[in-house]
């Protein structure tokens, strides 16, 4: 479908349309906080930490950057389990498939306690807002990682469930 966008008889620009596109005109400014993009990847991949080192509980695809200057909010969820051990979560990005890396968030407010037993699996979110400093079409992903940051035991992670990662660009 092709056609003019009007708003109060006032048109905005020219647009075509297909079932999965719509393409405005250069000249169309969205307001402030508008979505320009979205993206849910799913992560199966299951992990065990048994010492300090971080092993990812969630990776996105890649993600193409839309407009520079855009703000991205990640959020999700992975599934964890520990037998005598705590964790703590590592949140970043990379332009570079992880050879270097852009903390987000590492913090022991953002870790998960102890079991004294193997008991029920638990679903953690995490959440964050990210400034990246990106041009438009360059391509990152972004991963959360977990390490057993105490204890004796091993930390499990998405053995029974995938985890899920979902990224909005705004402008």
């Amino acid at each position: 479908m092709s056609g003019t966008l009007q708003v109060g008889g006032v048109t905005l620009a020219t647009h075509t349309e297909s079932p999965s596109t719509l393409t405005l005109d250069s000249g169309v400014v969205f307001p402030v906080g508008h979505l320009i993009k979205a993206q849910l990847d799913v992560y199966s991949t299951n992990n065990e930490a048994n010492s300090a080192t971080y092993v990812t509980a969630v990776q996105s695809g890649g993600y193409s950057i839309q407009k520079t200057g855009s703000t991205i909010y990640i959020d999700g969820h992975f599934q964890w389990r520990a037998l005598d051990a705590k964790s703590i979560i590592k949140i970043e990005w990379s332009d570079d498939n992880f050879s270097t890396t852009n903390i987000i968030s590492t913090s022991a407010d953002r870790g998960v306690g102890a079991n004294t037993s193997d008991i029920i699996w638990l679903l953690v979110p995490f959440h964050e807002k990210i400034t990246h400093g990106k041009n438009a079409s360059d391509e990152i992903k972004f991963r959360v990682s977990c390490n057993r940051e105490s204890g004796s035991g091993i930390i499990q992670l998405n053995i029974n469930d995938s985890a899920r990662i979902r990224i909005l660009e705004v402008v």
